[in-house]
């Protein structure tokens, strides 16, 4: 193939197109701005210098499509498991579970190495007529399997917590709570949880989630509310023919 190919061959010819392609660059910044040539798809520069658009201590890989230097090896593109569905009842009494993990089971895509969850939501709440407050907390466990077979569950995400009042119209107030994460490998199964906790003039009164509109085999922990939860969860799990929770998770993905 010779200096038009691809690699290196005992026929090939130093020209400085493939000496850029096929060497690693180390100078200052305005010799990496002004290299004999036009820099080459995936050549590799370290600035000594900062200047013209550099920094220096810094390595710099040319883009595929050969119009800019990246500054990272690492790539990270926002992700988003899909929207939240609306609630299907407003007057659910038996969705006021509390000191309860309610999971929604997903598999995370292998679209990507690994995650960095920051965001998860539940959509809107629904009340009934009676003044209230409803403190949450969402996290994610890592899972062995969908429907998971293993009790002992990771902690690898968590919500601060934070207080929904009650609407005595049946309004719905927005539920997305920022969340910190461990990174996640493409491919993990994570179990979504909400617990809650209720509080007021009259507990224990009604409220709604969004959730499924069949019945479904739900699983759930007991837990005592609480906003710094264990490291690992080793509760029982338990069952309920119920409504899954409509739950989602986002973040970024990373190459």
């Amino acid at each position: 193939m010779g200096s038009a190919g691809t690699e290196w061959e005992t026929v090939d010819t130093f020209l400085e197109t493939r000496l850029n392609q096929k060497t690693r660059f180390v100078g200052n910044s305005d010799q990496i701005n002004t290299l004999i040539t036009s820099p080459q798809i995936g050549q590799v520069s370290f600035s000594t210098s900062t200047g013209s658009g550099f920094s220096d201590n810094k390595t710099y890989v040319r883009n595929a499509a050969n119009t800019t230097w990246n500054t990272n090896l690492v790539t990270s593109t926002a992700y988003s498991q899909g929207g939240l569905s609306g609630a299907t009842s407003t007057s659910d009494a038996n969705m006021s579970w509390i000191n309860r993990r309610r999971y929604s089971f997903i598999t995370i895509p292998t679209t990507y190495k690994f995650y960095l969850f920051t965001e998860m939501g539940i959509g809107p709440i629904y009340w009934g007529p009676s003044a209230e407050t409803l403190q949450i907390v969402f996290g994610a466990d890592l899972v062995d399997a969908i429907p998971p077979t293993i009790q002992n569950t990771p902690l690898v995400a968590i919500s601060t917590k934070f207080t929904s009042v009650s609407a005595n119209s049946n309004a719905g107030n927005g539920t997305s709570q920022q969340i910190a994460s461990k990174p996640v490998i493409g491919g993990t199964k994570l179990g979504l949880w909400w617990n809650a906790t209720m509080g007021g003039s009259a507990p224990g009164s009604s409220y709604s989630l969004p959730r499924s509109s069949t019945d479904y085999t739900v699983y759930y922990k007991g837990e005592t509310f609480t906003q710094s939860p264990e490291t690992v969860n080793t509760t029982a799990w338990s069952t309920a023919t119920y409504y899954e929770p409509s739950m989602s998770i986002s973040g970024y993905g990373y190459y």
